[in-house]
């Protein structure tokens, strides 16, 4: 696990080493291409003052499986996670609402596996949905 301590610049080169990533709380976006083609990096926790991923910010991170994007996340750009073939649990610290009434530019569309997973810190009877909560910090499916 490793944490990035940067602002709003970050050092591409770093992540081609790591696999696990929870992003510092001093970021404010994730800029365009940041992580592009990274092809070690299988999971990231983006902080919640994230308000935008930017365009092909995860293009290529072909081993990434796992992502939890915060409810402040109000805009992800076209291709942010294009070719992330292996992602498959996007973890998402809101209600659907929320989800939906944000502006993700079809990002997820080009990935028909990737299951959307909305947090509930009890266990749900809603079965519209799939939902998610932490056990002992790591994300868990209800």
């Amino acid at each position: 696990l490793f944490y990035i301590l940067f602002d709003s610049f970050l050092l591409r080169s770093i992540f081609f080493a790591y696999r696990n990533v929870i992003l510092s709380n001093a970021l404010t976006s994730i800029e365009a291409s940041t992580f592009a083609n990274c092809k070690s990096l299988e999971s990231i926790t983006i902080p919640e003052n994230v308000t935008s991923i930017g365009k092909d910010a995860f293009y290529g991170c072909e081993n990434l499986t796992s992502i939890v994007i915060p409810s402040s996340v109000n805009s992800i750009a076209s291709y942010a996670f294009c070719k992330c073939y292996k992602l498959k649990e996007v973890y998402y610290l809101g209600t659907p609402t929320q989800w939906n009434n944000n502006s993700f530019e079809n990002c997820f569309s080009i990935l028909p596996s990737a299951k959307i997973y909305f947090y509930s810190k009890t266990k749900p009877t809603d079965a519209s949905y799939h939902y998610w909560h932490y056990v002992n910090g790591n994300p868990t499916i209800w």
